[in-house]
Formats: C-alpha cells, structure tokens, sequence
C-alpha cells in the first residue's frame, strides 16, 4: 500500500497523443473535487486565544471545488492507471494531467480493445 499526496501522481513519463493511440478528440468535461478547507484565522500578538477547554482542535470541513478536464479513449495501454500522470497532445488540448479515473475495455470474441479515462490538470 502506498500513502501519498493524490495531487502528486504516479509519473511514469507516458506521452498520449495520436502517434501513441489516442483514439478520439478529448472531450471537455467538468469534475467536482473534495479539498481540505486550510485557510484559518491568525491569531496577533494582542488577541486572545480561543482554544476550547476540551482540548479539540477545530475541524476543518472538505470544500468541494470543480476542476476542468478531458474524457480520453485511447488503444489499451495497461500503464494507465487512478494517479498516473500523463502528458497529452492532440490538436486541441496539450498538457500534463493526472488521470483521475477510468477503465480497460475489451472483448475476447471481438477485435476492440481500449482505455477510457478522466484526466485533469496537474
């Protein structure tokens, strides 16, 4: 099991784009995020602290966010997997993303295999 920050990303150094198997033009797609709402207030030298007498830290509540990215089909490539980090070209779009989800796609009895996956901004 690896523990590490999900904005990081497995960086295998895969190039995507149409030489390497991208089927279709990516799709423009819209996904909502959970982040960790970090702003808190700082305390001046004269200000007195509000620290409960419980001892618990107050809680910080998940913000959700809505990030841009792209749907992608490309040949079936078992490298790409939730985190990895892609670099992608195509005559619309070109970039470094993190795939944030997806899946292989394929059949014994017939001749198409292929990947599909969500891809946003690193």
């Amino acid at each position: 099991m690896y523990v590490r920050d999900q904005s990081k990303g497995d960086k295998l150094g895969l190039d995507i784009s149409k030489e390497t198997g991208l089927i279709d033009q990516p799709e423009e797609i819209e996904e909502e995020v959970k982040t960790e709402n970090k702003a808190e207030k700082k305390k001046g030298k004269n200000e007195k602290s509000d620290k409960k007498s419980d001892g618990k830290k107050p809680v910080s509540k998940p913000v959700k966010k809505k990030l841009k990215g792209y749907k992608i089909k490309l040949l079936l490539n078992h490298k790409i997997t939730t985190d990895v980090i892609i670099k992608l070209t195509s005559r619309k779009v070109s970039g470094v993303f993190r795939v944030s989800k997806g899946e292989h796609k394929g059949d014994t009895s017939g001749t198409e295999y292929y990947t599909e996956c969500e891809v946003v901004p690193v």
